[in-house]
């Protein structure tokens, strides 16, 4: 009878495990050697060695003794040391010492990287007694132990004020009690899963990783394969191979995590000498293209390798639960229902918010021939609220300070920013555009009896703001190409009572301005501009919100950019009304004047109320104000994709596109479609919602309102109720991903297809 094959698995935790159960179904036994606490393997294995992984002369010694033919493990970085040594001292398949140590020790990785010209983020040392040079540093910083493997004590710093105490959270974690401090890399997340037998490396598979981003960075999901472009996925490779060499990698598994920026720069961040863990080795790789991975490695250590080969094209990956992730919790305790679930389980019934992958609290794989089936069960919103990471750090600052009401620091920021960027003469920030509105009709002295001339098609705000000074509004039609107020109906509507003409510019697309404005100038008339949808947009090259005499902005949480749920702003484009709305701003005094030094003491000395915004919402918008170009970028980019994608059957009469004048930009705030019909509408919407899509219509006309109707004068406004009855908004918010957008455009393909 021949004698089994004996494989030495150091390690004996549940990332083991199938690595355990694949030696044994080969026909090989299996010894664990391992610490005894969480020892999930202990009884699985065929034998088990209570012996510290880092204890290499014990291990070798039993091995010895036992005749092992093989050493490895899967998913952890401290063993790699003693298997080296191990194997290399019983003359069986190993790596050089030198492997060891780059391979497990990110500070000496990177050195490597620097000295071979592989493209890595700059870093630094901090050795075990605290000391470290960041001169030539930027924050946000990437500071991270130099001997941990996943996401453990790995934390983005903000500033110098919290960077000691993440070093030290790294250094607490860290086995050498050494920190290593990286320049942080902003970009797409990707592995790249090889093996290598003899010097000669096999890429087997690249996966996207979905994290919960800034401050820990801890998987949320992982998908094969990657969708990057091709010739991106070429680079890829190219950069990887040459890393395997540069780490002198000869045999066994490793997995690179890498970055690819918005320009395509590709940043190799580290290379572990082993499987990627949370399934992606053991599990995932089998699943998208058919070679069995663990095997791989079992005859990489026993010197009875075969080439790859990957035999099936799928896609595969995983979603972990967390609270983050929470609407997972109903399919994986339905997920026999779903034949592409492979395996799911809830480890957990308490949902945790995420600081480190133990917080976890359970899984669910799945096998497809498409990413796209789990959208069905995975519902769509319409909208999802987009953290920077650096909002929480901002509201600790504005708590620390002790100032929290309004006009700190924070308010100062925001207010700087917009006249610095947009060149709007006074910017003040408010608890919400509505108030904004609000300040500019007690600017423009508005008066019972006074008529203010809105479109109907809008948000209650845009009236209301003008109704509470007791004004008539008299309802303005849309244009029959956008839902903007048609400027070419403005002037009809004018009698001598009439004091304002309000615009909104919606989705962010400009009202016709040099019309509305020379009607204004030639009726002495006031404009203010609703640009709460309208931030970062232009009209003929001016920012919109600072062509009327006053703008208003919104930073509502379904914004673009948003202050914690609410917050407005007010753009005073008119010198005579800037020192009027500080005193209506300051609860009508001169309190702004006083703080500046202008006066001895300050005084009740007009109409007002408390529009200022507590710091915490000024500190939570200015996070996302430093980070607004990117967010731009990305809503204009999935925006560009729906538009490119549905013109096809926009052109062939299905619906509407929006339509964009040359003079006007797009912010991308909302992407609409217009049905021919209410009854279209209503059956599209329905449909996208039977997917798990979240599309919504808008407003109705304020002249068909309860509140409004008797008052509104009988005219009938027809592309108002157009845009009422026929007008769909799109899922639009900057976490919304590709695979996403395209199963939405799939799904609108397949209701009019049938239709």
């Amino acid at each position: 009878m021949t004698q089994k094959k004996k494989l030495a698995v150091i390690g004996a935790s549940y990332l083991q495990l199938p690595l355990v159960r694949k030696a044994q179904e080969m026909g090989l036994e299996v010894h664990c050697f391992a610490w005894e606490d969480g020892a999930v393997c202990k009884d699985v294995a065929d034998y088990f060695y209570p012996i510290d992984v880092k204890k290499k002369e014990e291990i070798l010694e039993v091995c010895q003794r036992v005749g092992i033919n093989g050493v490895t493990t899967i998913a952890a970085d401290l063993p790699v040391p003693t298997i080296n040594y191990v194997a290399s001292r019983m003359g069986l398949i190993s790596n050089s010492d030198e492997y060891s140590q780059t391979t497990t020790n990110k500070h000496m990785m990177h050195r490597c990287f620097l000295e071979n010209d592989i493209p890595s983020p700059k870093f630094t040392l901090v050795d075990s007694n605290g000391s470290y040079h960041i001169r030539g540093f930027e924050f946000p910083l990437i500071v991270k132990p130099t001997d941990r493997s996943g996401s453990k004590g790995v934390e983005k710093v903000l500033d110098p004020v919290q960077l000691d105490a993440a070093i030290q959270r790294a250094q607490d974690v860290s086995f050498r009690k050494e920190a290593i401090i990286e320049e942080f890399v902003t970009g797409r997340e990707i592995s790249v899963e090889s093996i290598s037998f003899e010097g000669k490396h096999y890429i087997l598979q690249m996966t996207d990783k979905v994290t919960t981003g800034a401050p820990y960075f801890v998987e949320l999901e992982h998908h094969q394969p990657s969708s990057l472009p091709e010739n991106i996925q070429k680079r890829v490779k190219e950069i990887v191979l040459h890393a395997l060499d540069a780490l002198h990698i000869q045999y066994g598994a490793a997995h690179s995590e890498l970055k690819i920026t918005e320009n395509d720069d590709i940043k190799v961040i580290e290379i572990g000498a082993r499987m990627g863990g949370d399934f992606i080795g053991s599990n995932l790789v089998q699943l998208s293209t058919g070679y069995d991975f663990l095997q791989g490695v079992v005859e990489v250590a026993i010197g009875k390798f075969h080439e790859p080969q990957l035999t099936e094209h799928n896609h595969s990956g995983v979603y972990f639960l967390s609270e983050e992730t929470k609407r997972l919790k109903p399919i994986i305790e339905k997920w026999k229902d779903l034949p592409e679930i492979i395996e799911a389980k809830i480890t957990d019934q308490q949902l945790h918010r995420i600081e480190c992958s133990g917080d976890r609290s359970g899984y669910l794989m799945y096998k497809s021939d498409s990413r796209q089936f789990f959208k069905n069960n995975m519902p769509i919103p319409f909208n999802k609220l987009f953290l920077t990471g650096k909002e929480t750090h901002y509201m600790y600052q504005a708590v620390y300070t002790g100032k929290l009401s309004g006009n700190g620091v924070f308010t100062k920021k925001c207010q700087q920013f917009f006249e610095e960027k947009y060149g709007f003469k006074k910017a003040l920030m408010t608890t919400s555009g509505t108030d904004a509105l609000e300040m500019a009709a007690i600017l423009c002295d508005v008066q019972p009896g006074d008529e203010v001339i809105v479109p109907s098609y809008t948000f209650v705000s845009t009236a209301l703001a003008f109704v509470r000074q007791g004004a008539k509004i008299v309802f303005a039609d849309s244009r029959d190409n956008n839902p903007n107020i048609d400027a070419d109906k403005i002037e009809a509507l004018i009698t001598d009572k009439t004091k304002v003409i309000v615009p909104v510019h919606y989705a962010g697309v400009a009202c016709d301005m040099d019309k509305i404005m020379d009607i204004a100038n030639r009726h002495h008339l006031f404009v203010v501009e609703d640009a709460a949808q309208a931030i970062d947009s232009y009209y003929k090259g001016k920012p919109l919100g600072g062509i009327g005499h006053f703008g208003c902005f919104s930073f509502y949480e379904t914004k673009n950019v948003t202050a914690g749920g609410e917050g407005g702003l007010l753009t005073v484009n008119d010198e005579r009304f800037i020192r009027r709305a500080e005193i209506i701003w300051e609860k009508g005094t001169n309190r702004a004047e006083f703080f500046r030094g202008e006066v001895d003491k300050y005084r009740w000395i007009d109409t007002g109320s408390s529009f200022l915004p507590a710091e915490i919402n000024s500190a939570f918008l200015w996070a996302q104000l430093e980070s607004l170009d990117e967010i731009q970028s990305k809503r204009k980019q999935l925006w560009e994709t729906y538009y490119e994608q549905l013109k096809p059957l926009a052109d062939k009469g299905y619906f509407r596109l929006p339509d964009m004048p040359d003079n006007a930009t797009n912010n991308a705030h909302i992407f609409y479609l217009l049905c021919n019909s209410l009854e279209e509408r209503t059956a599209l919407i329905a449909k996208l919602k039977e997917d798990g899509i979240s599309a919504v219509s808008h407003y109705l006309s304020l002249h068909s309102s309860p509140y409004y109707m008797d008052k509104h004068d009988g005219r009938e406004l027809p592309n108002c109720d157009h845009y009422a009855d026929c007008l769909v908004r799109l899922p639009m918010f900057y976490e919304l991903k590709d695979d996403e957008v395209f199963y939405i455009i799939d799904n609108i393909y397949s209701f009019y297809s049938s239709r």
